[in-house]
């Protein structure tokens, strides 16, 4: 069981409620001396105000030494949350739940993995600026790209390192770009262990070409941020984070802004 209750929004009592119950199960076949394995899956929800949903995904994974192929092919329900729906200002009480065709096929090889993934979403929930609420696509979106990750842990330095990058294409039903998603974006962490109580590290983030809701470009901006943490003995340990080192400007939504350079330090007891 689920409940989603919101008491207050943007300093209104909202005060509304509804539930879920959920059933499921997983099955996973391990073939071919575990080299093949085949996953499947079935869920029902049942929920207090929306109408009852059965989804499912099947998946399969075949091992070849250090290489590997995946792919998966399922489905999705996402409801609207109550401040969507009931909120004076923004909320439609019309709003229908997401039902969503989703797939990926997957290539890796040590460190390295390669995904394409695609999307088709019936009823997308998003903000409508022409009605100042939120509503839902009529039709079908879509969403498709290409995702690759590294990661390495380099021995003799004890530091480990993580790439990534995403490349998004999105299309409404008429065929525009779906706003507040990046076309490209790359990731990365680097973390030093000079022993097994102590982590030094920076992690960062480049977000290039994405454009709100009214077209305005919030793209194009780098974060990087670092971090250490220290393990004093069992049960003390403290950490000490810089976020947005280069206090760089930039907004993830339009109209709404977000931290500068900010410093960060605590400890941590277990009693």
């Amino acid at each position: 069981r689920q409940d989603f209750i919101h008491k207050k929004s943007g300093g209104i009592d909202l005060n509304k409620r509804y539930h879920n119950y959920g059933y499921f199960i997983t099955n996973i076949l391990k073939l071919l001396d575990n080299k093949l394995i085949l996953s499947q899956s079935i869920r029902h929800d049942s929920y207090s105000s929306f109408k009852d949903k059965t989804t499912w995904k099947l998946g399969g994974k075949f091992l070849i030494k250090d290489a590997y192929i995946s792919a998966n092919w399922g489905t999705a329900y996402n409801v609207p949350t109550p401040d969507q729906l009931y909120n004076t200002y923004w909320g439609n009480p019309n709003l229908a739940p997401e039902n969503v065709l989703q797939w990926d096929i997957s290539l890796g090889y040590k460190n390295f993995s390669i995904t394409y993934f695609k999307s088709h979403i019936k009823n997308l929930i998003d903000y409508n600026f022409s009605t100042s609420k939120y509503s839902n696509f009529t039709g079908k979106s879509k969403i498709e790209g290409i995702e690759a990750k590294y990661s390495y842990y380099l021995n003799k330095l004890n530091t480990y390192l993580y790439l990534s990058y995403t490349y998004l294409d999105t299309k409404s039903p008429d065929g525009k770009e779906l706003p507040r998603r990046p076309e490209h974006q790359i990731g990365f962490d680097l973390i030093w262990y000079p022993d097994e109580n102590v982590n030094i590290g920076f992690s960062g983030v480049y977000v290039g070409n994405r454009k709100d809701i009214d077209g305005t470009q919030t793209g194009y901006y780098t974060v990087i941020n670092a971090f250490s943490n220290m393990k004093i003995s069992e049960k003390i340990s403290t950490f000490l984070k810089i976020n947005n080192i280069t206090d760089k400007y930039y907004q993830t939504v339009n109209g709404y802004a977000t931290e500068g350079r900010s410093v960060y330090a605590g400890v941590d007891i277990l009693f």
